[in-house]
C-alpha cells in the first residue's frame, strides 16, 4: 500500500500506512499475554490431569523420512544454513513465478515467498531434508528473530512532524475499531471451530503482530508456565503451528489478497 501510494503520488496516504504499521502493535502487547496465559493454564491443566496427551517425542524422531539424518560431521552451522538458504531460494523462485503467471493473466499480484518458504519447510522438514529446529542447531536461532523484527520505515522520510502528529487520533480510532471486530468475528469463528474465546481472539490479533512477534509472546507464556520439559514440549507442540499458521494466514496472505484490491481504487 505504501509503495503504491509513493507510485501514484499520495505521500499522505503513505504515511498513514507506515504510521499505521507501526502503531498497530502496541495494544497487543497488552491484551495477548493475557490470552495466551489463560489458554496455555487451560491446556496445562487439561495436560496434567491426562485428558490431553503429547505427541511421543521419540516416535517423532524415529519415523523413517525420505531423505537419512545428516552424518555428524556434516551437521554443522553452515550446513544448516546452506539447506535453509536453499529452500528460502526455492520459495523466492516460485514467488516470481507466482507473478510471472498472474502478469499474463493481467493480473498484478504474486504469491508471498513467506508462504511458499512456510510450504516448503513442512515439506523438507518431513521428508527429512531440513533437521528439526535447524536454527537452533546452528546457533543462529536469536539473530534471526531479531533481524525479522526489523521493519524497513523510509517512506516516513517524506512526511512532516505536523503531518505525522495530525494522524495520530485518527489512527488510535482506527485500530481500536479494528480490534474490536476481530474480537466480534474471531470468537464467532472459534464457536463454530469449537476453540475458546481467547484462543480465537488470539489468533485473529496475528493481523497486527505476525511473526516473530505471536512467536516470541506464545513462546513467553511456555517457558513462564511449563514445569516441566514434557509440558513444555507438549504446549509448543500444540500451541505454536496455532499462531504461526495464524499469523501467516492473517498477515501474509489475507493482508496480501486485501491490499492488493484496495490499491486499485487509490
Amino acid at each position: 500500500m505504501s509503495k503504491t501510494s509513493l507510485a501514484k503520488g499520495l505521500p499522505h496516504l503513505s504515511t498513514i500506512a507506515l504510521l499505521l504499521l507501526a502503531l498497530q502493535e502496541f495494544p497487543v502487547y497488552f491484551i495477548l499475554p493475557g490470552l495466551l496465559r489463560s489458554e496455555t493454564l487451560r491446556r496445562l491443566d487439561l495436560f496434567r490431569k491426562g485428558e490431553l496427551k503429547a505427541v511421543s517425542t521419540a516416535e517423532e524422531e524415529n519415523k523413517k523420512r525420505l531423505i537419512p539424518p545428516l552424518p555428524e560431521k556434516y551437521a554443522d552451522t553452515s550446513t544448516y544454513l546452506f539447506l535453509l538458504g536453499f529452500v528460502g531460494m526455492v520459495a523466492i523462485l516460485c514467488s516470481t513465478l507466482s507473478g510471472k503467471i498472474f502478469n499474463s493473466f493481467g493480473v498484478g499480484f504474486k504469491i508471498s515467498p513467506t508462504i511458499f518458504a512456510l510450504f516448503f519447510g513442512i515439506i523438507a522438514g518431513e521428508i527429512g531434508l531440513l533437521e528439526r529446529k535447524s536454527l537452533q542447531k546452528a546457533n543462529c536461532f536469536g539473530f534471526f528473530v531479531v533481524a525479522s523484527v526489523v521493519g524497513v520505515m523510509g517512506g516516513l522520510v517524506n512526511s512532516s512532524m505536523e503531518e505525522i502528529l495530525a494522524l495520530i487520533v485518527p489512527l488510535v480510532v482506527l485500530i481500536f475499531l479494528g480490534i474490536i471486530g476481530m474480537a466480534i468475528g474471531g470468537i464467532i469463528v472459534g464457536k463454530l471451530l469449537k476453540l475458546t474465546w481467547q484462543m480465537s481472539f488470539a489468533i485473529a490479533l496475528n493481523c497486527l503482530i505476525g511473526f516473530p512477534v505471536n512467536f516470541l509472546l506464545t513462546n513467553e507464556a511456555i517457558n513462564v508456565l511449563a514445569k516441566t520439559e514434557e509440558e513444555k514440549d507438549f504446549l509448543t507442540n500444540t500451541m505454536v503451528p496455532t499462531m504461526l499458521v495464524g499469523g501467516f494466514t492473517t498477515v501474509t496472505l489475507g493482508s496480501v489478497v486485501f491490499a492488493g484490491i484496495l490499491t486499485n481504487f487509490l
